[in-house]
């Protein structure tokens, strides 16, 4: 079963970004067709350089507006980044934990899971990304079904119940998370 948690940024910033993006790469046609007029060769080349970099940078920038994406398969957490995609079993994480995203004007809840595998914290936000509410309540619970799906050594077992209940609780309290 796949629970979609969020798809990047809201439709509205992606079709913003898309048209930028789009009346950026238009006004460098005009700098292309003057690079190419340029009678010195080292100029031109300096100056196709240019443009190649700010259309691969304007490329990558949608590139990685489209890709991000968050999910759970089953009991695996999955989280499609610009360049890799990573993914973590919450049935098989030793540590499950909540943390506050400090690096934001207003601090919201992540789920912090450590993959097994490869002894790295995974991070998923516990809102959608274009806005301070919750992810819907169905994907709350499929995250706490997913973490109390394992078994763990005491005490992080303990705490794995305490999150998963929390979860729970955000799921039918949506402003609880934000407390």
């Amino acid at each position: 079963m796949r629970v979609p948690l969020h798809s990047g940024i809201s439709n509205g910033r992606k079709v913003t970004v898309t048209v930028l993006a789009a009346v950026l790469m238009l006004l460098m046609l005009p700098g292309l067709a003057f690079v190419l007029s340029v009678p010195a060769l080292d100029l031109r080349w300096l100056g196709l350089t240019i443009l190649a970099i700010g259309e691969l940078g304007c490329v990558l920038l949608l590139y990685g507006i489209f890709r991000h994406a968050a999910w759970l398969e089953n009991t695996t957490l999955v989280i499609r980044g610009m360049f890799r995609t990573r993914r973590c079993d919450l049935a098989a994480a030793p540590r499950i934990a909540i943390v506050r995203n400090t690096n934001q004007a207003y601090p919201r809840p992540e789920l912090a899971a450590l993959d097994p595998n490869s002894g790295r914290w995974v991070r998923v936000l516990l809102h959608r990304p274009a806005s301070p509410e919750l992810l819907d309540p169905s994907a709350l619970r499929g995250l706490a079904d997913a973490i109390l799906t394992g078994t763990r050594p005491e005490p992080h077992a303990q705490h794995a119940h305490q999150i998963a209940t929390g979860l729970r609780g955000w799921a039918g309290d949506p402003f609880a998370g934000f407390r």
